[in-house]
């Protein structure tokens, strides 16, 4: 899947992980709007800026929103290559790769509530 990422489906993902607070901490160790776990952050560091811990903190992408939807914008894209399916990459967000691989999609309440809260924010935009 090699389509750009639907800004309402961002903003349906940070609605999901953070509810919008910029210092969330989630229940999985996870951080910021979208929720971003230390693992991702780190391949991103890895991926982006050749494991250059200077150029971007782990800091910086927990604390800095922008740099946070960057981050996980590109978790997401990284997940859209893996499945070939959105909603498979939105449940593999969720729960991780391993675990979506494994079991089912049917059912799924995190991606459930994903597009539901994307159709929200397409309405109010309307």
């Amino acid at each position: 899947m090699d389509s750009p990422i639907r800004p309402s489906l961002i903003l349906a993902i940070i609605k999901e992980e953070s509810h919008g607070k910029i210092d969330f901490i989630g229940p999985k160790n996870t951080y910021g709007l979208m929720g971003v776990s230390k693992e991702v952050a780190q391949d991103y560091i890895k991926s982006m800026y050749a494991g250059a811990t200077d150029a971007l903190t782990m800091y910086d992408i927990y604390s800095i929103p922008y740099t946070n939807m960057l981050v996980g914008s590109w978790w997401l894209k990284q997940l859209m290559t893996i499945f070939t399916e959105e909603k498979e990459a939105i449940r593999a967000y969720d729960v991780g790769i391993d675990v979506a691989k494994r079991t089912t999609i049917e059912g799924d309440r995190y991606m459930k509530q994903v597009y539901k809260h994307e159709q929200e924010i397409v309405k109010q935009w309307k």
